[in-house]
């Protein structure tokens, strides 16, 4: 049995910070659920804080079994 999984970023730090892009230029969010990926068991999808509804609309996230976030900087009130 497989299971779906997102991996949620605010993808802010790939695009402000030039190191960081460098490292990950599709973002944490795609490093991690690519890596993920290659497990049978998963299906890996991705979700960003810019997107509707931050990418994790109700029709998404139904049948997940996990989701991962990455980066909460924004929402603990911090800039960048």
């Amino acid at each position: 049995m497989k299971i779906n999984c997102h991996h949620w970023n605010e993808f802010r730090h790939e695009k402000k910070n030039e190191a960081v892009k460098k490292i990950y230029p599709d973002g944490m969010h795609v490093a991690i659920a690519k890596g993920l990926s290659a497990s049978k068991d998963l299906v890996c999808r991705t979700a960003t804080l810019d997107e509707p509804e931050h990418g994790l609309t109700e029709k998404r996230v139904e049948g997940d079994g996990c989701t991962g976030v990455v980066g909460a900087r924004r929402a603990r009130g911090c800039e960048g």
